[in-house]
């Protein structure tokens, strides 16, 4: 249902098969390799973006919940739920961008990998593989500053940037059992086309 023009939210119910494989790492570690998915959800999403790619202003904020149930058809029941938001200004041809999102699980309950949180990869714990951080919890903040270098077609608005960010946060209740002690960093530095 929409909410206004910028906002939605969404209720729904999901019912299917799960089908893992591994193709890189730890046979065994992604669980069964097939599983049954029964679940409520719950969506909301808020956007004032100005642009959808590289926005110069306006909020984007979402909330996702889960509620797997064996009555609706799963192998096990469980609750995840994550939320984010980000902010961009622009002060003259610079950008900033920052950005806070988290997950949780219900605690003592095992999820299937599938319904982990995956980090890792450009912005979300940029130096570390694509979704090679894997837990049941995470929290992440990221800081994006980008400034026009300048004009590449000046008609069409299309311009070169640079830029850096900066990421902190970490993994929790990992899938590989691996450490989540401290506080993860990660960063880049950033050269983008865009219109």
């Amino acid at each position: 249902r929409a909410l206004g023009t910028s906002a939605e939210i969404r209720l729904g119910v999901l019912s299917g098969r799960t089908e893992a494989r591994t193709l890189i790492g730890t046979p065994g570690l992604a669980g069964p390799p097939g599983s049954h998915v029964g679940a409520g959800t719950l969506s909301f999403r808020y956007d004032s973006f100005d642009q959808r790619l590289f926005p110069s202003q306006g909020s984007y904020g979402r909330l996702d919940a889960m509620a797997s149930s064996t009555t609706l058809g799963a192998d096990s029941g469980y609750r995840v739920g994550s939320a984010s938001l980000t902010h961009v200004l622009t002060a003259g041809e610079s950008v900033w961008t920052g950005s806070l999102e988290g997950g949780a699980s219900s605690s003592g309950d095992t999820i299937p990998y599938h319904d982990q949180f995956k980090l890792g990869g450009l912005f979300r714990f940029s130096g570390y593989p694509v979704n090679s951080l894997v837990g049941a919890e995470y929290a992440l903040g990221v800081l994006q500053y980008r400034h026009r270098l300048g004009y590449l077609f000046e008609t069409l608005g299309t311009a070169a940037w640079g830029g850096f960010t900066a990421e902190t946060g970490n993994v929790y209740r990992r899938i590989d059992g691996s450490s989540a002690r401290g506080t993860l960093w990660g960063g880049s530095l950033v050269v983008r086309v865009g219109s």
